[in-house]
């Protein structure tokens, strides 16, 4: 059987801390990419010092720096991603991945993905549960098994081309639009459980503002207002507690009236009937 060949991008904002993590776990891959892009995107602590000691070391460690004034935002993550890819031919790889700077996972992480992908050639973006280290202490992140969190999408690249990409958003959310994208293309959406990923931060606990901002994205992503609202009911005990949940509804209302969709009216139907549907599932199993 061919080799399966992928590539991923890693987009990096002050990383000193962090990623030498994510250096070693992906050197000591059983599988290793074809090529690894790490976009330093304007830092200004040590974090181009630190990916320099391992690109001068290893061939498929690709390096690029953005320069400039520090202008971290949602979407700067998108603009390093997109940065990548204009030096590369997608039609070289056969999987292409993201991964945060801030993750680490054991050696058999990417030949246990890939292999899910070979079983199931329906999946078109996979990756690992997310286990966040706050405080000295881990803690599973709340995720459903049909999305995968933004810090660790792998996409076959068929997959990933028919969704266009990656779109630069305001508010956040880019990684949950490629994924709606995904799944109204046809193709399965899943969080492989076995494979878990150490998230060193806060994935679920945000500011008020961060909340309420997060309240805004969705409602531009259309999320279905009732689905919302339960969601937020559901994530009540996360930090800052009860305050958090009642932002992000805050966010969304305001949204409601002073915002606009930044999806088709395509997408919106797709994604409200998705929520619709587990929505009745849910009660269907209470009731």
């Amino acid at each position: 059987m061919k080799k399966k060949e992928f590539i991923i991008i890693t987009p990096a904002h002050n990383e000193e801390h962090n990623i030498e993590r994510l250096l070693i776990s992906v050197i000591n891959q059983v599988i290793l990419p074809k090529k690894w892009i790490i976009v330093n995107d304007r830092s200004y602590d040590k974090t181009e010092d630190i990916v320099k000691l391992y690109f001068k070391k290893y061939d498929f460690i690709n390096y690029i720096k953005i320069d400039g004034t520090p202008q971290h935002s949602f979407g700067a993550k998108v603009r390093a991603i997109n940065t990548a890819l204009e030096t590369i031919n997608l039609k070289d790889y056969d999987y292409i991945g993201i991964l945060d700077a801030d993750i680490s996972f054991e050696k058999n992480y990417f030949k246990n993905i890939i292999c899910n992908f070979e079983k199931n050639k329906k999946l078109g973006l996979a990756g690992g549960k997310i286990v966040e280290y706050v405080d000295n202490k881990f803690r599973e992140h709340i995720k459903s098994t049909d999305s995968v969190a933004g810090a660790v999408q792998l996409f076959r690249m068929k997959c990933f081309e028919e969704t266009g990409g990656f779109t630069p958003r305001e508010y956040g959310g880019e990684d949950a639009l490629i994924e709606i994208k995904t799944r109204m293309n046809g193709w399965q959406v899943q969080t492989i459980t076995d494979q878990e990923v150490l998230h060193y931060g806060n994935v679920t606990s945000a500011s008020i503002k961060q909340r309420f901002r997060r309240g805004f994205s969705f409602y531009t992503l259309g999320y279905h207002p009732v689905f919302h609202f339960l969601r937020c009911v559901y994530r009540i005990k996360e930090k800052p507690v009860i305050t958090g949940s009642i932002a992000e509804i805050s966010g969304y209302i305001y949204a409601l009236i002073n915002g606009r969709l930044e999806i088709s009216q395509e997408l919106k139907r797709f994604l409200r009937k998705e929520q619709s549907d587990k929505l009745k599932a849910l009660f269907r199993l209470s009731s």
